[in-house]
């Protein structure tokens, strides 16, 4: 991103480990809330508490991200002792209930590995992107993705977006992390005619067979 220099404002909230930056981009009318937190490999339900309470969440135009420690599900781990996060489910609840989206990697891959080879391997996708819904609908284009060079046991992750790039309005932002809610489903078939529910049913199975596969 570029910053405005003569536009740019901080703003302190009562958490820890992490660093927020407001201001002006170029090609984008608003200010924009540009948060970096690393957050703790232990306690991690009372941290993610403490920032819920603060409020930094429901910011407008946000875009929180760095080491988030956190999977979404079996699709972010890897390795013979890779456990699935038992607070995966908690923290989709909260992405939903703050309408933040998880911005995908360009290519699904491990952002941190323990260094160990065989059934002792353990690789995990910890780094995330997460933008507020309001703000993804506006931008122009995105692109996530990570890199292979090490610098420490976490391969850098990196966001890049465009605001002034034109694209077609879309009514619907998709995530897909709906794909397992049978709420979502039942929302998507009381919206479309029931002529195509059955080609509907079809593609569900699909996507969650994709989603699986990779």
């Amino acid at each position: 991103m570029a910053w405005d220099p003569n536009a740019r404002d901080f703003q302190v909230f009562n958490i820890v480990d992490g660093l927020l930056v407001e201001g002006l981009v170029r090609g984008f009318e608003e200010k924009v809330c540009l948060l970096n937190v690393y957050a703790p490999c232990r306690d991690r339900l009372p941290f993610r508490k403490k920032v819920e309470s603060s409020g930094i969440l429901y910011l407008e135009n946000l875009v929180l991200g760095g080491d988030l420690n956190l999977t979404l599900g079996a699709t972010e781990v890897w390795g013979g002792t890779s456990l699935i996060d038992p607070l995966a489910g908690y923290f989709k609840d909260l992405f939903v209930s703050t309408n933040l989206v998880d911005i995908s990697l360009a290519h699904l891959a491990p952002t941190w590995r323990n260094g160990r080879l065989g059934q002792d391997r353990v690789a995990k996708r910890l780094d995330h992107f997460l933008v507020s819904g309001e703000l993804v609908d506006r931008l122009g284009r995105y692109r996530c993705w990570n890199s292979f060079d090490y610098i420490s046991n976490h391969l850098p992750v990196s966001l890049q977006v465009e605001f002034e790039y034109k694209r077609l309005h879309y009514p619907f932002k998709f995530n897909k992390i709906w794909l397992p809610d049978e709420e979502f489903w039942s929302m998507v078939t009381e919206g479309v005619d029931r002529d195509l529910l059955a080609d509907l049913t079809h593609r569900k199975d699909h996507l969650l067979n994709l989603q699986e596969i990779t």
